[in-house]
């Protein structure tokens, strides 16, 4: 006998094929999403974002011993042990956290404003954020690159970091010196945005949320689409259908308009 038990109440179960079938059918819908998107994107990097310049500096910290002698000049024993650059390394992250302090950022800020006879429209915390520090290659080395709206005013920021920061640590905070190993220079080029990538991106963001719109809509589509998708999900047997009256000839054993002779 066949089986014609009915599902369980509340189970739900989602039509694959119906919702292939759905992307397929919107293909140019969903393209269509994506090119719009792409060019919004590219409408956005291209005419409204401004562009960003980005300029740095490296500093190294100098774990050397001090020797004064007789004529009061400051001599440097350059010789490293393992343990002093390994300690020189471990400073870094410590150099890291004194330069986006608050009270360096304001040093920094009044430096460049006395320096470059200009103004800084930036608060501390504000220049804080557009600085990025990081390590080279887990080194004594520091690298600090400044990114803002202006080439010009990024190398001068740059470059007053390294006359600030460096009298900061030592000075002020009695930590091992730091010495300059790359000056800032102006960089016209720049660093973003990147038109062609976030036009790709646009595109490719539009595409997958219009999938996603499509397959959703299949999926809370509550209609039986075919008597295929009947037999397989609940085993009743059919015992009619509708054909379809604008078929022009015979296919599948539907009913189809009879040309006139």
């Amino acid at each position: 006998m066949e089986n014609t038990t009915k599902k369980p109440q509340g189970e739900y179960t989602v039509d694959i094929v119906h919702v292939l079938k759905s992307i397929w059918h919107r293909m140019w819908l969903i393209v269509l999403v994506g090119l719009l998107a792409a060019g919004a994107a590219f409408g956005y990097a291209r005419f409204v974002k401004n562009p960003q310049y980005s300029s740095s500096v490296r500093l190294m910290v100098k774990n050397s011993t001090k020797a004064e002698a007789t004529d009061n000049n400051i001599k440097y024993d350059l010789s490293l042990t393992a343990s002093e650059l390994s300690a020189a390394q471990s400073l870094v992250k410590t150099y890291m956290s004194v330069l986006q302090g608050h009270d360096t950022m304001d040093q920094v800020i009044r430096t460049v404003e006395e320096r470059y006879q200009t103004d800084i429209p930036y608060t501390p915390e504000q220049l804080a954020k557009m600085i990025d520090v990081e390590a080279v290659d887990e080194t004594e080395i520091l690298k600090i690159k400044v990114t803002t709206n202006d080439p010009y005013e990024a190398s001068a920021i740059a470059d007053c970091i390294a006359i600030v920061l460096p009298v900061r640590v030592e000075q002020d905070l009695e930590l091992k010196p730091l010495q300059v190993v790359d000056k800032a220079y102006v960089d016209l080029n720049k660093v973003s945005p990147n038109v062609t990538k976030n036009t790709v991106e646009g595109f490719v963001i539009g595409m997958l949320l219009a999938v996603l719109v499509v397959v959703v809509l299949a999926i809370i589509d509550g209609s039986i689409h075919d008597e295929e998708y009947i037999l397989r999900t609940y085993n009743y047997p059919v015992l009619a259908r509708i054909p379809s009256l604008n078929q022009t000839a015979q296919k599948d054993g539907n009913y189809t308009n009879a040309k006139k002779e």
